[in-house]
């Protein structure tokens, strides 16, 4: 990807942030699809849990095996 390119996305990153927020939501942002996992079990406490609603980058993303323990 070319420096112009990576501008463009991180300014529409940091708009959709900015607005999320506006909306009274936490946001955070990792680099790639391999951290995700990694952050929501940071972020959850013992008893949370996670609405899945038919998300596949749930599954994708390995959020769905930290229910299995396998994170």
């Amino acid at each position: 990807m070319d420096q112009n390119t990576s501008v463009i996305i991180e300014k529409r990153i940091g708009k959709t942030m900015k607005n999320l927020e506006k909306n009274n939501m936490q946001v955070h942002y990792v680099e790639t699809k391999k951290d995700v996992a990694q952050k929501v079990k940071e972020l959850l406490k013992d008893g949370d849990t996670v609405g899945v609603g038919g998300a596949m980058t749930l599954f994708e993303s390995g959020v769905i095996e930290l229910h299995c323990g396998r994170l």
